[in-house]
């Protein structure tokens, strides 16, 4: 499986970065989108850039829309420091505890110049 890709768009540090909707879905083999049900699915969103992370997790900074149907939220957040960050949203399986990366990209953040 290859996983999607969606960089943020540049932000300034200290800004708050807007919440983003996303549904998990696969093709058939028509082409025609058939959502992931996240019910028993862990879904995991971390940050990185050199030595630091930040993590998005289901009731801490993620949130889930209808589990049937594939969706989520991540919620609004900040990154403490300017730089290139990458990210990636994992979707493990509570039973066989299966991981796969469905998303992942990246996001400037900018220095301010208002401290």
């Amino acid at each position: 499986m290859i996983s999607g890709i969606f960089n943020y768009p540049d932000s300034i540090k200290g800004d708050t970065i807007a919440s983003q909707s996303i549904r998990f879905s696969t093709k058939d083999s028509n082409g025609d989108k058939t959502p992931i049900d996240l019910t028993n699915k862990t879904i995991r969103c971390h940050f990185t850039y050199q030595n630091k992370k930040v993590k998005l997790e289901e009731g801490s900074g993620i949130t889930i829309i209808d589990a049937a149907d594939g969706r989520f939220r991540i919620d609004s957040f900040t990154l403490p420091c300017a730089g290139v960050w990458v990210y990636d949203v994992e979707m493990s399986d509570d039973n066989t505890n299966e991981v796969y990366t469905y998303l992942r990209g990246s996001i400037k953040i900018i220095n301010d110049v208002t401290l």
